[in-house]
């Protein structure tokens, strides 16, 4: 409204009645929004109050102070509309596909000690809820740190295993230490495009604050944007994992369009098939294929499709099928038998495989349920986020989610060749379980608190 009744705004009883009623508010960054809002329409009905029966400012004021109720109680009312907002839908998930972890554990625990599982798994949790009560929007400043420290994580660690692989001697480590470094080295990767996902949600939001401050589009910042993206193709080149290269791809594709960055998706698409056209022809020389370790992946897999590649008698996949052929409705009981005892500590990423032959078809579909139903449910709370940096996150880091479970429960069916990794929240054998949980927690964590900032912050103020 223009103008308004002279002095209104200043009047003391209305200053205090928002003092009052943003009192009641907890969420303190949504107190510019309300005064705003309150004032605006208090405004309005002094206007109307003035029009009508032309009263002076005292008692427009107290007539309308009047009309507007106690300030307490309005300000009960909007407390409850900005106050944490819980998904319970997806908390209830999560604690379904914790036990089913634990129906899992208990089922490996007749054979093989499953303590360390309960420390990655229980930690895992402990994460997820101190992520969940922690303000998700304090990563955004340091998004192009997240990004450059994780690129940089990949490449010491691709060079320490080149050394170790290439460069030194074979006395220089023990077959214990190399096994530990390649473990690290491999979960390592397999978290590195959460972590650039959650880095590049944020540096779009970034690049956003950018254009409203400056009100245009900078040339040189999409050139960075390019390489930057770009940068991440080339480590993942030498690394031989496809879900990984895929994971990263994929969830960046996402991102650029939740973003509404078609141009510059348009441009890293044009550059990124350019970078791979150099990067496999690179692969396919005799030199080449020493380092590039996506190339052998890529053929491994046209192999798999084309020529049955690992799917022979005496492969794990087909193992693997064969395992879940013969499951029955309800299993062969708890506990594996000599052969799958033999083989689980080299194949952790079949869980999925050995607790369905031993509890049962109605158990591996009940998993598989749960497994659909979160997907659903976080996706759907990702969309109603208005943040754009919060539904950035969360349905990037999904997407992610998605093609691990997917992957993972394809290569068990023999569907998909080997090389998924375990399955996100329900298999607790590895560290990675924790940072899968506290993906989880950062999702939540977004969700929680979508009615608990002011539109100037939603709108690209970096604070």
């Amino acid at each position: 409204m223009n103008g308004g009744v002279k002095g209104f705004a200043e009047h003391p009883d209305i200053v205090q009645y928002l003092d009052r009623v943003c009192g009641q508010v907890k969420a303190k960054a949504m107190h510019e929004d309300i005064r705003n809002e309150l004032l605006g329409h208090l405004e309005d009905l002094a206007e109307e109050r003035k029009y009508h029966d032309n009263t002076s400012l005292e008692e427009t004021v107290s007539d309308v102070l009047k009309q507007m109720g106690s300030p307490e109680e309005v300000g009960k009312g909007l407390h409850t509309a900005h106050k944490p907002k819980p998904e319970w839908s997806v908390i209830a998930l999560v604690a379904g596909m914790v036990g089913i972890a634990l129906i899992i554990l208990l089922n490996l625990s007749v054979d093989f000690p499953i303590k360390e599982d309960l420390l990655y798994g229980f930690i895992g949790i402990s994460v997820m809820i101190a992520v969940y009560f922690a303000d998700y929007r304090k990563l955004l400043r340091f998004s192009w740190q997240l990004y450059v420290i994780t690129l940089a994580l990949l490449v010491v660690a691709h060079l320490i295993s080149l050394y170790l692989g290439y460069i030194a001697p074979d006395y220089a480590t023990t077959e214990s230490q190399m096994n530990d470094f390649n473990r690290i080295y491999a979960q390592l990767f397999y978290l590195s495009p959460y972590l650039f996902l959650i880095s590049f949600a944020g540096i779009f939001q970034l690049k956003r604050h950018d254009m409203q401050v400056k009100g245009m589009e900078i040339r040189s910042t999409n050139v960075k944007m390019i390489v930057s993206i770009l940068l991440p193709i080339i480590v993942y080149s030498h690394y031989a994992s496809l879900i990984t290269f895929f994971s990263y791809c994929i969830g960046l594709v996402v991102l650029l369009l939740i973003a509404g960055y078609r141009k510059l998706l348009l441009s890293v698409s044009l550059s990124g098939a350019l970078l791979m056209g150099l990067i496999l022809y690179i692969g396919s020389t005799p030199k080449g294929s020493h380092w590039i370790g996506i190339q052998g992946m890529l053929q491994h897999n046209l192999y798999y499709f084309t020529d049955g590649l690992n799917r022979g008698a005496g492969s794990i996949s087909e193992r693997s099928f064969r395992l879940l052929e013969s499951a029955g409705m309800w299993g062969q009981g708890f506990g594996l038998n000599d052969i799958n005892t033999m083989m689980y500590p080299h194949n952790i990423e079949f869980q999925f495989t050995y607790a369905v032959h031993s509890l049962g078809w109605v158990f591996g579909i009940i998993s598989i349920l749960f497994v659909l139903f979160f997907i659903k449910r976080v996706l759907r709370m990702g969309i109603m986020l208005k943040d754009g940096y919060a539904r950035g996150l969360v349905i990037g880091l999904t997407t992610v989610l998605v093609l691990q479970y997917v992957w993972n429960i394809l290569m068990c069916l023999n569907i998909f060749p080997e090389g998924a990794p375990q399955l996100p929240l329900m298999n607790w054998s590895s560290l990675t379980v924790i940072f899968d949980f506290a993906v989880v927690g950062l999702m939540l964590s977004a969700y929680r608190r979508k009615d608990m900032y002011s539109h100037r912050q939603l709108s690209g103020s970096i604070e």
